[in-house]
């Protein structure tokens, strides 16, 4: 989730007398952010309702509907509530497609959102040309504007699923460089590291595989702690492949 960069284009979408109403809008964002990334979606899904009910009182061209929509689906997504992200997730697309038209990061984010949906579902078939078509937006936006690293991991992950396994090491090995670039050491890295296992896991390549997954294991456990998800999942394949070689 990302609340929108510059609040101040978000501004200029409003009209006088709204100014107290963005700065309680963008608390309200901030804290389910912060919640969100804590884990706590339930804390987070209050939060963005609220602003969801809130941010329908502003003007027809106000950014902050789409934008909570956006980020309240991404929630409902990480809680398993796939019906409300999905409704949310084609409103914010059609909001989007309004506002700014057919390319803009934003709607790149929406599309890559559902893309996710669908790859949490197993529908691979309808993941994989909205991730494209995410990834194809953000490869024209400036670098600043565009998650290229988390389209080229989404989209590898499901070329993955699909077993075209050359396909998706070199979008992983894209977006596991790209996000180094940024912080050697943080979730998105670790969790590139998993998705690159994987493909070497599937590839005969258990060697190469393991070493992804202690790096992934290093980082996440220092990231995120001992008793979080990703670094019990990392943990998980770690011991998979030694189970694998009979290393047991």
């Amino acid at each position: 989730m990302r609340v929108a960069t510059h609040l101040g284009a978000l501004l200029l979408l409003t009209v006088p007398g709204f100014a107290d109403s963005v700065e309680d809008w963008a608390k309200a964002e901030n804290a389910a952010a912060a919640a969100s990334k804590a884990g706590r979606f339930h804390q987070a899904e209050q939060l963005l309702q609220q602003n969801e009910s809130f941010a329908r009182t502003f003007p027809p061209k106000d950014a902050r509907l789409p934008r909570t929509l956006l980020d309240l689906a991404h929630v409902y997504r990480a809680e398993g509530k796939y019906s409300e992200a999905l409704a949310r997730y084609e409103r914010a697309q059609r909001i989007y497609s309004e506002l700014y038209g057919a390319q803009s990061s934003e709607l790149a984010e929406a599309f890559n959102g559902e893309g996710e949906l669908y790859k949490n579902l197993g529908d691979y078939e309808k993941a994989q040309p909205l991730l494209e078509k995410a990834l194809a937006m953000r490869e024209k936006l400036p670098p600043e504007e565009a998650n290229l690293a988390q389209s080229k991991n989404d989209l590898g992950e499901v070329y993955s699923a699909l077993g075209q396994y050359h396909k998706a090491e070199t979008l992983l090995q894209d977006a596991l460089n790209l996000r180094k670039s940024r912080a050697p050491e943080s979730t998105e890295v670790g969790q590139s590291l998993i998705a690159l296992g994987i493909v070497y896991e599937k590839t005969s390549r258990s060697g190469q595989a393991e070493d992804c997954y202690r790096q992934a294991a290093s980082i996440l456990g220092k990231v995120l702690g001992d008793d979080h998800p990703d670094y019990a999942n990392a943990i998980e394949h770690l011991a998979l492949v030694c189970v694998a070689r009979k290393d047991f």
